[in-house]
């Protein structure tokens, strides 16, 4: 039986913030459920970030509902993006 890895990806846009949760098995990538959810304010211009408590609302409703409704849902995923974080970057 081939390998078999999950993926919870992250796409911050200008308008949006899209979640994807990503199976890899039998050597192809699977969408297994995605989420989009649009900034309430104007929190992204121009690529940039303006408002990050903003930002940071919105992906927590994101991961939010792939905790409830995918039950091979990995915490430790998240905590994997926020290890990748450099705040002085």
């Amino acid at each position: 039986m081939g390998e078999k890895k999950q993926f919870f990806v992250l796409d911050i846009g200008t308008r949006s913030v899209i979640g994807l949760f990503i199976l890899f098995e039998e050597g192809e990538y699977n969408c297994v459920d995605y989420f989009v959810k649009e900034h309430d304010d104007r929190a992204m211009m121009d690529g940039q970030i303006h408002n990050i408590q903003s930002v940071a609302e919105t992906v927590i409703v994101i991961k939010q509902y792939f905790e409830k409704n995918m039950v091979p849902f990995k915490k430790y995923l998240l905590l994997q993006l926020v290890d990748h974080y450099e705040p002085n970057a």
